[in-house]
């Protein structure tokens, strides 16, 4: 399969009734990597969390990610505010999550495999690193 390009004869040569025509062969074709489709596929499964039916016991991780949802959307912040959330957790980043005015959220103790402090646990702030290992557990 060939994509094909038409254009008038314009300032390339030809004459204002003929056509050229361009040919790619498809395998020399590669896909584009669009990084607002990764931030919808992010935004999408924080959503999708908060959908779900609660369950028989409180999670932790759950908590976490509704706390983070209602950083995202909390009053006073923009869609600036929230793309750079989103690129921060699609990068992973060590920053510590921070609210507005720079301090950082308190998740409470969030599991974290060992990652975390003495007992296992995150202590006062979350790193976007830290939110992206909780929502792959």
């Amino acid at each position: 399969m060939t994509g094909t390009l038409t254009g008038g004869g314009g300032g390339l040569g030809g004459t204002l009734g003929s056509a050229r025509v361009v040919s790619i062969a498809s395998s020399r074709l590669r896909p584009v990597e669009d990084p607002l489709s990764g931030m919808l596929s992010q935004l999408h499964k924080i959503m999708w969390v908060e959908q779900l039916p609660p369950g028989l016991a409180r999670d932790p991780r759950r908590r976490c990610v509704e706390a983070f949802r209602r950083l995202l959307f909390a009053p006073g912040t923009g869609p600036v505010s929230l793309k750079s959330h989103l690129v921060k957790l699609l990068g992973a980043e060590g920053d510590l999550i921070s609210d507005a005015t720079g301090r950082p959220v308190d998740f409470g103790a969030v599991p974290l495999g060992g990652d975390g402090g003495p007992d296992g646990t995150s202590g006062f702030g979350l790193s976007y690193d830290q939110l992206h290992q909780v929502r792959r557990r």
